[in-house]
């Protein structure tokens, strides 16, 4: 009687599927880590993308700021109201901004005028704020407009050897009859006194030959034929 002998390997057909299976979890696990690296990609591109676009919109709204405010100063307004009194620039001519801007317009408030008076150094020192004004204009011979001191300015001004100061009197131009650059003769009251005497300043000066000069201030006048002293008391005086 002949045997016939037969290998069976149990094994071999298990172990070749697990390891295929192994094989299969590390496949799909290497292709899970691929597709969250490459989200994560993604989505660090589209966060820099909205960074860029937020940088963008803020770039534009600060370029539409300068804009909105370049287009406001493309109206230039006057800092007061007033009359135009001279006119630097034409219509349609180009003003750029700069250092030195250019006068466009010089304008004034001719409802109250200054005028600047000549004051001789040996007055100055009489003059104080608030003194009364009384002023007239070629224009208008037989009106006297009348103001206040505002300032004393310290500077002088020489003119062939002689030294003024300047004084701005306040007044009123409701009727805007005074026009800027009129010439006006100016009165200054530095002193009130109600039912003196006036008498001339070469009055209290004068000496006449041969006669002794008497002692304090006085004024000569006619007596019986000739003159006589009379004591004065010197109040206001005014120059001549």
């Amino acid at each position: 009687m002949g045997y016939t002998s037969r290998q069976y390997n149990f094994f071999s057909e298990p172990i070749g599927n697990f390891s295929t299976a192994k094989d299969l979890r590390q496949r799909v696990m290497s292709a899970w880590f691929s597709s969250v690296q490459e989200a994560k990609t993604q989505l660090a591109v589209a966060r820099s993308r909205v960074a860029h676009s937020e940088a963008q919109v803020r770039r534009s709204q600060a370029g539409l700021h300068q804009a909105e405010a370049e287009l406001e100063r493309m109206v230039i307004w006057a800092s007061m109201n007033g009359i135009v009194i001279d006119r630097g620039v034409a219509a349609g001519q180009t003003v750029a901004a700069s250092f030195q801007a250019p006068t466009l317009f010089t304008i004034g408030d001719l409802r109250a005028v200054n005028v600047e008076i000549a004051v001789d150094g040996p007055d100055i020192c009489r003059l104080r704020l608030g003194q009364k004004v009384s002023f007239s204009v070629d224009a208008y011979p037989d009106r006297a407009f009348a103001g206040h001191i505002t300032q004393i300015r310290k500077s002088q001004h020489t003119k062939e050897s002689a030294v003024t100061y300047t004084v701005v009197g306040a007044a009123k131009n409701e009727d805007l009859l005074l026009f800027p650059g009129m010439t006006a003769n100016s009165d200054i009251f530095t002193g009130d006194t109600p039912d003196a005497l006036q008498v001339p300043n070469a009055a209290l000066r004068y000496q006449p030959k041969g006669v002794p000069q008497p002692s304090g201030s006085h004024v000569w006048v006619p007596a019986g034929g000739g003159i006589r002293p009379v004591a004065v008391r010197v109040g206001v005086s005014m120059r001549a």
